[in-house]
């Protein structure tokens, strides 16, 4: 009995003795510990591992095999390519595959000449568009066969893109016996050949084929043997009228058959008068009126007539009547001088210096000078009748007005001569009376809503009523004597018909004790730029320079670049030629509205709308120049008056998204790498809105104007060839 009490104490104590060695087990451990059989499964490969780890021997042993594992192969490639070398086909060619590349740029004028072509019927864009095929193709293959040649390669009959199906066309010729609708069709099962056999990478491929097969594509030429001056109709013709009459008679003449002889005689004759933009023939009333008037007609004493009789109807004897105004008794000796001085000496007082109109185009943001700029051209222009201005005031309610009520009040003005061959010394500068207010356009713009100078300008623009010419000025200037006689003289003396006058006008300060000089030796030529980091594009900078450093050799620098269609006469000398246009001043013929108009899509910028408006006019055909002489003096510093960016809440904010607009059209690179900081394949709305209204010209290209810059859009450098 004894016995059995000991042995059950025994297992009793055992069975209490395991949990107390296992929660022993499992705190030494840190894992939870079940049962000796599973822990008898794992223990052999343990302590395999734990004793293998502590052995820096066996380590040793198996990083040296590791070593000579890689020795062995590096050996066995060595000696694999050694036997190639010796012992390989001695007479084995590479195979060089003609490798294909399609011209993004040029399906897309493909296409748009097939579409205009469709819509239209018209056999103008037909001719257009199968004109443009064959140059395309036969430079084409004449490239082909060159790049051939150079890499040895026999010249055999192969399929344009490799498949089993027989070319589309068949082989160009000079002139090829073809139709438009079968060239049409033929265009498009190339195309559709090109979309199946690459799906996702085929038009991708498009982008590169005219940078290394053409670089000078065939539309620049055609474009550049193509150069049209403005026409002008003596009447007005409705514009969807003449597009439907030119459908009816031109798109289809195979199916007029039925109509009678004269009615085409009649279409002949509007197509000869009427206004039309196929004909770049436009209709301006105002270029009518100035034909018949180019100087004012309202004499003294009809106008004190006119008016005393008003003032005696309506407020009898409690307003004076008329008093006719004077000139100041320098003003005609000023006049004088000043022209005898200029390109203009020579000139009649009927001539275009003197009674071509004019259009000034200024925008103003808050500007307190706004009104005195103006009342200053008034009272220093040699014909103000002919001058027209276009306002943008973007003035909160409070400002002063770019128009005060002195514009209201006549002024005394020059008359037309009673004969011919009067000179500006002989003018009569008080036998006639002007309004400046009849010739002031005014658009009242909220200053909140106001997008920087790009938009102010574009919005100045859309006043112009058909002058002759067009001046570009900021709202606080002050002017020489005869300032709009000699601009324009100076633009006719360049015999240009592309010719753009612009600089930076020299400071004006205004004088506390005796007089400004306003008549100087010297002028302002905008020769320099340097590049913003940041941006990758330049921003412009001007010299002051004397009468003596007309910088003619200058000249020089155009002549890789002239335009045959132009006709310029090589002997003429056209000083200070320069790649840049400054905002601030800018002169040209009118024409340049239509052709290389402001764009309204640069909000919120100062810095690149200037370089960039210079290269749209330069790829359009236009040179650009400063003036002889400047014709005005400009307020440079003004630190208390109001700024846009200060008041813009999106100033900064809109800057980011303008700049990649600016960037895209002068394909600016990266600093020190030549890739564009905009793909030139970009769908950003931002940046490729009106694109091709507002984008640049044909007639030259972006990579040329950097070229005739001396600038290095990848370096960011300038080599300073226009004035160091």
């Amino acid at each position: 009995m004894q016995l059995e009490e000991t042995n059950l104490l025994r297992r009793h104590t055992s069975h209490n003795q395991r949990p107390n060695e296992t929660a022993e087990k499992e705190r030494r451990s840190g894992r939870p510990y079940r049962f000796d059989v599973k822990r008898n499964k794992f223990q052999i490969i343990r302590d395999a591992v734990n004793s293998f780890l502590r052995s820096d021997t066996r380590v040793i042993q198996a990083l040296l095999i590791t070593v000579v594992v890689l020795v062995l192969l590096c050996l066995a490639l060595i000696g694999m390519n050694a036997w190639l070398l010796l012992y390989g086909p001695e007479n084995a060619v590479p195979h060089v595959r003609d490798e294909k590349f399609f011209d993004n740029d040029a399906i897309m004028d493909i296409w748009r000449l097939y579409e205009m072509a469709i819509r239209t019927k018209d056999a103008y864009h037909e001719t257009a568009l199968h004109d443009y095929l064959i140059r395309y193709k036969t430079k084409v293959n004449e490239q082909k066969e060159t790049w051939k040649r150079e890499h040895n390669v026999e010249t055999i009959d192969v399929h344009d893109i490799q498949d089993d199906e027989p070319p589309v066309l068949a082989p160009y010729t000079s002139s090829p016996k073809v139709g438009f609708s079968t060239l049409m069709a033929s265009l498009r099962r190339v195309l559709n050949r090109i979309e199946l056999q690459g799906p996702k990478d085929g038009l991708e491929r498009a982008a590169t084929f005219i940078e290394k097969k053409m670089k000078e594509t065939s539309s620049v030429e055609s474009h550049k043997r193509k150069i049209f001056e403005e026409g002008e109709a003596s009447e007005p013709f409705d514009d969807i009228l003449y597009l439907q009459l030119h459908r009816l008679y031109e798109s289809e003449k195979e199916n007029t058959a039925s109509i009678p002889e004269h009615k085409r005689a009649w279409w002949q004759r509007v197509k000869k008068i009427a206004p039309s933009i196929y004909t770049k023939r436009f209709y301006y009333p105002l270029r009518r009126f100035h034909r018949l008037r180019r100087f004012s007609s309202e004499k003294p004493e009809e106008t004190a007539a006119w008016f005393n009789a008003l003032v005696d109807d309506y407020y009898g004897d409690h307003v004076t009547h008329f008093s006719t105004p004077k000139i100041s008794e320098e003003f005609a000796p000023s006049i004088a001088d000043v022209i005898g001085e200029s390109e203009a000496s020579s000139s009649e007082l009927e001539s275009l210096p003197h009674t071509g109109s004019l259009f000034l185009n200024i925008a103003s943001f808050r500007d307190k000078e706004c009104w005195p700029s103006i009342n200053h051209m008034i009272q220093r222009s040699t014909n103000m009748f002919r001058v027209y201005w276009g306002v943008a005031q973007q003035h909160y309610y409070s400002d002063l007005p770019c128009v005060s009520a002195d514009a209201l009040k006549p002024q005394p003005c020059v008359a037309a001569p009673t004969t011919s061959g009067v000179m500006i010394k002989d003018a009569n500068f008080d036998g006639a009376i002007c309004f400046p207010s009849d010739n002031i356009r005014i658009r009242r713009i909220r200053s909140f809503t106001a997008l920087g100078p790009a938009f102010g300008r574009y919005m100045s623009m859309l006043l112009y009523g058909g002058e002759d010419y067009m001046l570009v000025l900021d709202s606080h200037n002050r002017f020489v004597y005869a300032w709009d006689s000699r601009i324009i003289a100076m633009q006719i003396a360049l015999e240009h018909p592309k010719a753009v006058l612009s600089h930076y006008p020299e400071s004006y300060v205004p004088p506390e004790k005796g007089e400004f000089a306003w008549e100087r030796k010297t002028t302002a030529y905008l020769c320099q730029a340097k590049f913003l980091n940041t941006a990758g594009y330049l921003r412009l900078v001007g010299i002051i320079i004397g009468e003596g450093d007309l910088f003619t050799e200058n000249a020089r620098h155009l002549k890789p670049y002239v335009i045959p269609g132009l006709r310029l006469r090589p002997d003429v000398v056209r000083p200070l030629a320069q790649p840049w246009a400054a905002g601030g001043f800018l002169f040209a013929n009118a024409s340049v509205m239509r052709e290389v108009p402001f764009d309204p899509h640069l909000p919120h910028i100062f810095d690149g709308e200037e370089v960039m408006y210079s290269v749209r006019l330069w790829t359009h055909g236009y040179d650009i120049f400063s003036p002889k002489r400047g014709i005005c003096y400009h307020f440079y510093d003004r630190p208390n008056e109001p700024k846009l960016w200060n008041e813009a809440k999106r100033w900064y904010a809109s800057q980011t998204h303008t700049r990649r607009r600016i960037q895209y059209f002068l394909r600016s690179r990266v600093m020190g790498v030549d890739v564009l900081r905009v793909p030139k394949n970009t769908q950003d709305p931002v940046v490729m809105i009106d694109a091709d209204r507002y984008g640049t010209g044909r007639l030259r290209t972006v990579d040329e104007w950097y070229e005739f810059a001396g600038a290095d859009p990848v370096r960011y450098t300038v080599d300073g060839r226009w004035c160091g």
